[in-house]
């Protein structure tokens, strides 16, 4: 009768155990995605800096005008010589001259220099509005992988430490099973065994929340001593996960040449490398005269006690015409070392934008993939879920082992992590997409 009451009591706590459970984690008021990536926006230094070179871009841009306007000098000089006259050393002479000098100046813009350089530098300001925006689109990326790897490694977390309480529960029940004669002690081994697995995920899932909090404390807070109470348990699907399918399928070949002839890294490049043609259509007018044009303004008077003298008023231009004739070949030399440059630069952009337009389509192909995946592992779970029920109620009439019913309870288990899994790295790949496509940023920030 003991042995029989054992069996029935093992039943029974079976049943109530190894029913598909989900341990959940208290939920926290900690931070959400939006707010992980504004926190991020508003405190990384490298944005910071980024925009400090935008904004002094645009100064230079306004410098441009202004060093080509009249130009403006004045000067004024008074003398005071004394000295004892010969033939009256009791006396002593004095005189005093002043000169007031203004010049007005203008250069001649004959090479076209003030439209060049304020083109010039009009382009390389964009080009730094334009690193910045890629920048900004580069860390909302850094911060959602961060953020949703940080969420699998949690859920992973709830998942293997509710398994392991279940299964050290199955032990201890098994354990009995083996005292009463109805199990073998191999069986033992079998939990044991799967045991430790379970603690090297669980070692491996800490690990990586530890790994992300730390490197989410930086991008949020430029410091890695910072820890960031992040929400647990996410369950809101992105903003930018919404219909993305339908988003992303529509997306040809066309769309990726428009998307990256638009991005903002690409269209920096390209401003780039228009500013430095522009500088080097410079040497092609080298030898092309300046032009100065100068009115000189000056008033001299002097007084003494003998006399005061009167102010004498002198009014000059002048025209001034230089330019270089020979400069032993250097232009030459310079010249065709710039060409060679332009050739390289066109040549790293062509380069890059074939490397940009093969990650975009890769990563399409592996979003489709991905969904794919995640459909498939949607049918196991459900598979899995019935396969368990089944299991489950052929256990209780005693047609299925203990062995059967603990397979089709991991089966389940793993099929429901796995499940979350592929959801949050299809968040992380939707986000890298967008990212290439140039339109991260539309989802997170407002114009």
């Amino acid at each position: 009768m003991k042995s029989l009451k054992s069996i029935v009591v093992l039943s029974t706590f079976l049943g109530l155990q190894l029913l598909p459970s989900k341990v959940n984690a208290e939920e926290n008021a900690g931070l959400s995605l939006s707010e992980c990536i504004r926190s991020a926006i508003e405190n990384s230094l490298e944005l910071k800096q980024k925009k400090a070179v935008v904004e002094n871009a645009r100064l230079q841009k306004s410098s441009v005008l202004s060093s080509y306007l009249p130009r403006v000098d004045s000067s004024f000089e008074r003398t005071k010589n004394t000295s004892l006259l010969k033939d009256e050393p009791q006396n002593v002479y004095s005189s005093t001259e002043n000169s007031l000098n203004l010049t007005l100046s203008e250069t001649i813009d004959l090479q076209g220099k003030v439209y060049r350089a304020y083109n010039r530098s009009s382009l390389i300001w964009q080009k730094e509005k334009d690193e910045y925006d890629y920048m900004l689109s580069e860390t909302i990326n850094q911060v959602i992988d961060i953020y949703y790897t940080f969420q699998e490694a949690q859920a992973s977390l709830i998942e293997l430490t509710a398994k392991k309480t279940r299964s050290e529960q199955n032990y201890d029940l098994i354990k009995t099973e083996v005292s009463i004669g109805r199990r073998s002690p191999s069986d033992l081994g079998q939990i044991e065994h799967a045991l430790a697995k379970i603690n090297i995920e669980i070692l491996n899932a800490e690990s990586t929340i530890k790994s992300s909090l730390r490197k989410l404390g930086i991008l949020l807070y430029s410091d890695n001593r910072r820890i960031p109470d992040i929400l647990t348990n996410e369950k809101d699907v992105p903003v930018y996960a919404d219909n993305w399918q339908n988003t992303v399928i529509k997306i040809d070949k066309a769309a990726i040449d428009e998307a990256l002839s638009n991005r903002s890294d690409i269209t920096a490049l390209n401003h780039s490398i228009t500013a430095d043609q522009s500088l080097r259509k410079e040497s092609l007018w080298k030898f092309a005269p300046d032009l100065n044009i100068k009115l000189n303004y000056m008033k001299n008077y002097s007084n003494s006690y003998l006399s005061t003298s009167e102010p004498d008023n002198l009014l000059s231009a002048s025209l001034v015409m230089t330019w270089n004739i020979f400069s032993g070949g250097k232009d030459y030399f310079e010249r065709q070392s710039d060409i060679q440059k332009q050739f390289a630069a066109e040549y790293g952009y062509k380069n890059k934008l074939e490397q940009e337009w093969n990650k975009l389509a890769d990563a399409k192909e592996m979003l489709i993939a991905q969904g794919k995946l995640i459909t498939a592992s949607q049918d196991l779970l459900k598979s899995a879920s019935l396969k368990f029920a089944s299991i489950k109620a052929q256990y209780e009439l005693g047609k299925k082992s203990t062995t059967d019913l603990l397979t089709a309870e991991e089966d389940y288990t793993n099929a429901e992590i796995s499940l979350k899994k592929e959801r949050f790295v299809l968040y992380k790949m939707l986000a890298n997409f967008f990212h290439l496509y140039g339109k991260l940023t539309f989802y997170f920030v407002k114009n």
